[in-house]
């Protein structure tokens, strides 16, 4: 299997590992409270955040964060081109009327 596969094939399981927090992350995003980030995190759609907001956003984005490093050492690619695939993965799978973070840095709603 070659690094690439390795790597979308980790990725493609960090999206499973989401489903714990897929409800209270569901809503949040069908309110326009957070969308997907350019890092392969989640990130609020507008500033400031609570500190409800920001624990919820801290806690998800932790299973990502160290399944880029696992994956990382896995596969010997580097974090940021996992977290930039994983991040292209994310927005093909954004439901409309949810963001996500454009090229510019700008959220924008799909």
């Amino acid at each position: 299997m070659t690094n690439m596969k390795k790597v979308l094939t980790v990725i493609l399981l960090a999206f499973f590992t989401y489903t714990a927090w897929a409800i209270e992350l569901s809503a949040v995003k069908a309110q326009g409270l957070v969308g997907g980030a350019r890092t392969g995190y989640i990130a609020m759609v507008k500033q400031p955040t609570s500190g409800e907001m920001s624990a919820l956003i801290k806690e998800v984005n932790s299973t990502p964060k160290s399944q880029f490093q696992n994956t990382a050492q896995k596969t010997g690619a580097e974090i940021k081109q996992i977290s930039n695939r994983f991040y292209e993965i994310a927005v093909q799978r954004t439901v409309t009327g949810h963001y996500y973070q454009d090229g510019t840095g700008a959220m924008k709603r799909k």
